[in-house]
Order: C-alpha cells, then structure tokens, then sequence
C-alpha cells in the first residue's frame, strides 16, 4: 500500500483548470465574469493573484491575472473589468477565503481596489508551518509536491516573475510572459492551495 498522500497515481491537476478571459476558443473577460459570481455559491474559495512587482506600493505596480477555485471548478483571468468587478464582490462576500500567505492577496486587494478581504478562514503556509516548522518546506510548490504529488509547474514563467533590478518593489517581466501560461500557473496555485488547506484542516482536527 502506498504511503503517499495521494494515492497510487497522482491527479492530473493541469486538466482541472481553465484560463477564461483571452482569445482562446472564444472565451471573453465578460465569460470569466460570469464564471466569478458563479463562486458566490460556494462555502469557500481559495484565490491567488499575480502581478508585475512583489508588493504593491510601486506606482507602476499592477496586478496582471487571478485565479480562483472551490475545489471543483478553478478558473483564471487577466485582471481586466468586467471581471474586476465581479472578483470585488466575491471578495466582500461571506464566502470564505483560503490564501497560501494570505497577506500577499490582503495587501495588493487593500492597495488596488481599496477594499479589505471579507472572511479569511485559512492560510496554507501558516498552517504548513503549524504541522512542521522545518525551514524550507513550508512554500506551496513544496507542499504540493510532497502532498499532492504536483511537480514543478512554474518552470515556463518563472523568469519572468523575478525583478528585472534588486528590491521587492522592483518591477518584473510578467506582462512578456505568455498569458496562457500565466493563466495556468495562478490557476494552479489556487487549486492546489485549496486542496491543501483541506488536508491540513483534517491533520488539525477542524473544520473548514
């Protein structure tokens, strides 16, 4: 029997998201709108953005895509209205929130759209620091391999997500990298965070 945490064969978890909001098959920004508020239903989410600089204090800082997922449907979109919009209101929702360094999302969501999260329920990392405080595992590409059995998935982009100058403000190259691939980059992050959290909600006992 397999000790491993995901069973005799790892999932195939790259065929769990979608990348909605570009020119791919038709799918428009208005589409990941829609799909957004279809979140509004669900008990809890977990979210994950991407942007052009560590922290957002830069004036040139932006967010460039998001990813959402409930654990059955994950999605991703460039950060674009109407889907803005639409992330704004599931974010000032009830619906709970799952964050891997939740403060991340909580600063850049607080700095660009002037808002403050509604109902964070969970952070993966701290949590990951909770169950094991070993230095070095507690990132989310780290968990996910040792606990959801997912490879590297940040090879084609990660280039482009370091700082072109040193300094967390200092921009990066995100907007040269191909979207679709960002797009299913964040995407994973979010499902892969959700899973997570799950997981860990069932180590400690509690529930989500």
């Amino acid at each position: 029997i397999s000790s491993r945490p995901w069973g005799k064969k790892v999932p195939d978890w790259k065929s769990k998201v979608e990348c909605l909001g570009y020119n791919l098959q038709g799918s428009t920004i208005e589409d990941a709108a829609e799909a957004i508020r279809g979140f509004l239903d669900s008990p809890l989410i977990a979210f994950d953005l991407e942007s052009n600089s560590l922290k957002p204090d830069n004036r040139d800082s932006r967010i460039h895509s998001c990813s959402v997922s409930n654990g059955k449907r994950t999605i991703a979109f460039p950060w674009k209205q109407p889907a803005i919009e639409a992330m704004k209101d599931l974010l000032l929702s009830d619906v709970g929130k799952i964050g891997h360094n939740l403060k991340h999302e909580h600063r850049w969501i607080m700095s660009k759209l002037g808002i403050t999260v509604n109902n964070w329920r969970w952070d993966s990392m701290i949590n990951a620091h909770i169950l094991d405080n070993r230095r070095g595992i507690c990132g989310l590409k780290f968990q996910a391999f040792a606990r959801l059995g997912m490879p590297s998935y940040d090879e084609a982009i990660k280039s482009y997500l370091q700082p072109v100058k040193p300094g967390s403000h200092s921009l990066n190259r995100i907007e040269e990298a191909d979207l679709k691939q960002v797009l299913e980059y964040g995407a994973l992050d979010s499902l892969l965070t959700y899973k997570l959290a799950g997981m860990q909600a069932e180590d400690l006992g509690v529930e989500l």
